[in-house]
């Protein structure tokens, strides 16, 4: 059983996309521009973070829950009503796919189709991952003086496939199509901190209070 420093305080995914990280508590609400709201906001813009696709696309999103995806504006809270904050937008095989914050244990994430202009799915949960991310959707150390951040690192090897999306609710574990494929058995004291989607399982990482890591696979059905 692996074991984590000490110092080394790893919160679950309860805080993966905690508001303290990411929404700038205390941070006033971003003024939108004054002309061009539906249009990309220039580079320098301090008040909106920045991401861009391969092809060039553009997306920029506030401190609250203003996003810009290729000139179209989307409140968030339209989606879901219960989202406080952007945590990030990432660019991703003709799709951007935006993370906001929900409460301390549930996060959501929107799946819009840069061909379509649709939001072609959305989730509500955490430690979305799918079969091509590199690396565990681990959660943050935050006993670290540095700025909050999770990157979800991408394979460039495996193309996204959304039939591959993984994520849990609670200690249960769905797929895209909400589908549930397991119950995730926890003793007192564990939660769930990680995910990993393999061609054939999904490797579940769990923490107890002793900062003790175990891995629970549970199989899933291969990509077709």
């Amino acid at each position: 059983m692996k074991k984590y420093g000490k110092t080394a305080v790893i919160l679950g995914c309860a805080l993966a996309l905690s508001a303290a990280g990411f929404c700038g508590c205390g941070k006033a609400a971003a003024d939108p521009p004054s002309e061009g709201y539906g249009e990309p906001l220039p580079p320098e813009s301090e008040a909106y973070q920045r991401a861009v696709s391969e092809d060039g696309g553009e997306a920029y999103w506030d401190s609250q829950t203003t996003v810009i995806l290729d000139g179209q504006t989307f409140d968030i809270r339209d989606r879901e009503e219960n989202v406080n904050g952007i945590f990030r937008v990432h660019a991703l095989d003709g799709y951007w796919l935006v993370e906001a914050h929900i409460s301390p244990n549930v996060g959501y994430y929107g799946f819009y189709n840069r061909e379509t202009l649709q939001w072609e799915q959305e989730f509500t949960g955490a430690l979305l991952t799918w079969y091509g991310a590199e690396g565990d959707t681990i959660s943050m150390d935050i006993s670290m003086d540095i700025p909050f951040s999770m990157d979800i690192p991408f394979s460039m090897d495996i193309p996204f496939s959304m039939d591959t999306v993984v994520y849990v609710f609670g200690n249960e574990l769905y797929d895209a199509g909400g589908t549930l494929l397991g119950t995730i058995p926890l003793a007192e004291g564990e939660f769930i901190h990680g995910l990993k989607r393999t061609d054939t399982e999904v490797e579940i990482y769990i923490l107890n209070a002793e900062t003790e890591e175990r891995m629970l696979p549970v199989e899933v059905p291969s990509p077709a």
